[in-house]
């Protein structure tokens, strides 16, 4: 039996390095690419065994050069590479337990804080929505297919490209943030309207993640949102029993990235699937 090989973009991520993690359990070769090249820092002991299992390494998903190398062999192919906001440093202001009013002060949100010229132009404008979270999702679509067309691949048998979007918008976060991913996940279900197109694409949608090794460990800013969340939740099922469209709307489930990794890596072993993974598939799974 050939085993199935997955590059996971933003391996050493949040997301990333659970869907690594299911990726090995399921006996697949897997390939971590980020821009350091380094492995995650493991949580328990457990990490440490599954994080030696995978080959960890530097690439930049703008420039194809840096990871075409790990394409010719027709791996299955995921990209979590995307912003929430678009302030460079919130991902390490999370880390570093930055409370959730100051790391909005600190981010561009044009909901909260209109920025004036001056703050425009200090603005990094590589990072942005539509280059991080679209713009970059094209570019590994274009790189795969024209690296798949080249080597003639089995058309029955597709790779997938995994591409990680978003269940719904958030209250606080700008509209551009949902309507980005939906731009990315548009131009890579119409790629998929030409029969002849050599990879299945799939789209997952999850909500707010948490990690479950995590919750328990940590007061941070996603702990406590979580937090917040399932209350919400659990009081929008217990008291309102969901029957309000627009609250159901509204409060979304919680789910783990354990959970994400899980149903993800089902769907791409499965050489039928391709399509949307709503947040609710992935749940019931």
């Amino acid at each position: 039996m050939t085993i199935q090989k997955l590059v996971v973009f933003g391996g050493n991520g949040f997301l990333g390095k659970r869907i690594c993690q299911q990726a090995v359990l399921k006996g697949m070769q897997v390939t971590g690419l980020s821009r350091s090249g380094k492995p995650p820092v493991p949580l328990t002991n457990n990490d440490k065994h599954w994080i030696k299992e995978v080959s960890w390494n530097s690439a930049d998903i703008f420039d194809p050069d840096t990871y075409v190398a790990y394409l010719k062999d027709r791996p299955n192919v995921v990209d979590t590479i995307g912003i929430l906001l678009e302030n460079e440093n919130y991902k390490k202001d999370l880390k570093n337990g930055l409370t959730l009013s100051s790391l909005f002060k600190r981010a561009p949100n044009p909901l909260l804080h209109p920025r004036n010229s001056e703050d425009q132009e200090k603005h990094n404008s590589n990072f942005t929505y539509e280059r991080i979270n679209t713009k970059s999702a094209m570019i590994l679509a274009d790189t795969f297919k024209t690296i798949l067309e080249k080597n003639n691949g089995d058309l029955i048998s597709k790779p997938s490209l995994t591409y990680v979007s978003a269940d719904k918008g958030f209250l606080v976060i700008p509209k551009e943030y949902i309507n980005s991913k939906r731009r990315a996940e548009l131009y890579l279900l119409d790629m998929a309207k030409d029969v002849t197109n050599p990879f299945r694409p799939i789209i997952i949608r999850p909500g707010f993640m948490f990690d479950e090794l995590n919750t328990m460990q940590f007061n941070d800013v996603r702990t406590l949102l979580h937090d917040g969340l399932e209350v919400l939740n659990c009081a929008n099922k217990l008291i309102l029993r969901n029957q309000f469209q627009i609250m159901n709307d509204i409060i979304r489930p919680t789910i783990s990235t354990q959970q994400v990794g899980r149903s993800l890596v089902d769907k791409i072993t499965n050489q039928k699937y391709s399509g949307i993974l709503t947040l609710e598939h992935m749940l019931d799974r």
